[in-house]
């Protein structure tokens, strides 16, 4: 069906359209959606218990009686009258030394860590001169270096400094705290991005009220910046917790053992490895982190998208 418009005097014909969508049309636009959406429930719950099993075997093996029911088949209904396996596994582990051990090592590299990224962050945001963006290049450059790489250098020199040897336990400890000092490239390089996405003229504003630059950053800059700072917390807490590596090459004694490193006790401790009370250390090791994860799991994702966002 055709319809004449004039323009200057000329009539054109002018050829209507239906934009409108056939039902036919529609039933199959949304039988498409229900597919594709069907689709990726059904890849994300299988991913997620691929994920999650290890951890339901594990707790399912810290409730067995005894090591052979832990991997014997058919499976064997856990109880929760061998719920004595976690106060043996704590014993085992010597569990509130480890802990103590563990939580100093991680609130003081921690804290170290994000106060330290934060400052060399402000200082590439926001103090521009001619060497600011080679350093910071330079910077970024010694994320392609392997953890590995530096691991000897930096054994030989704690060892020349007295650290390994020393008969204080605080000493002792300074070689997985001291490399926190220097702040993390990556955080550096993200909290750089995220300052930069916050308008300069706030600092403007505040330099003309009379603050500081120091004023600045903890005034108006750290405020604003909760969610990426709350997330790099988690992942330094989380690094910090998990860390075996480090411990298990400068902290030899076992007084001075981190959880991850007193779970090796079991090992030791008896003549056969007892794989329930294993099981039970490994999910009180685990445990706090679970808990971490979920009551910061808002935040956590906040911080991601956002940095995402202004990066």
């Amino acid at each position: 069906m055709a319809t004449e418009t004039t323009f200057k005097g000329a009539a054109y014909p002018v050829e209507e359209t239906n934009n409108a969508k056939t039902p036919s049309m529609k039933r199959n636009t949304r039988a498409k959606k229900i597919v594709g959406q069907t689709a990726l429930y059904f890849f994300t719950i299988i991913i997620s218990v691929t994920f999650f099993l290890p951890f339901v075997f594990m707790v399912y093996g810290s409730l067995q009686a005894t090591s052979d029911t832990v991997t014997s088949w058919p499976l064997v209904a856990p109880s929760f009258r061998n719920f004595g396996n976690y106060v043996k596994a704590m014993e085992v582990m010597d569990f509130f030394n480890a802990l103590g051990n563990t939580l100093f090592i991680l609130c003081t590299s921690t804290v170290l860590q994000i106060s330290s990224s934060v400052l060399v962050a402000y200082g590439f945001a926001r103090f521009k001169n001619k060497y600011t963006e080679p350093f910071f290049m330079l910077l970024l450059s010694t994320m392609m270096l392997p953890w590995i790489v530096t691991m000897v250098p930096s054994y030989v020199i704690y060892a020349e400094l007295g650290f390994i040897s020393s008969s204080s336990v605080f000493v002792r400890k300074l070689p997985l705290i001291l490399p926190a000092i220097s702040g993390s490239a990556f955080n550096i390089y993200m909290l750089r991005n995220y300052m930069r996405g916050i308008p300069q003229a706030i600092d403007e504003a505040a330099e003309i009220d009379g603050c500081s630059s120091f004023g600045i950053l903890i005034k108006i800059l750290v405020p604003n910046m909760t969610p990426i700072l709350t997330t790099m917390l988690i992942f330094a807490v989380t690094g910090s917790w998990s860390d075996y590596v480090g411990p298990s090459i400068y902290l030899n004694d076992k007084e001075l053992f981190t959880l991850a490193l007193s779970i090796g006790n079991f090992a030791g401790s008896t003549s056969s490895v007892e794989k329930q009370l294993q099981m039970a250390g490994c999910t009180l090791y685990t445990l706090p982190l679970l808990i971490l994860l979920f009551t910061a799991q808002k935040a956590f994702m906040k911080g991601i998208v956002t940095t995402s966002v202004k990066g």
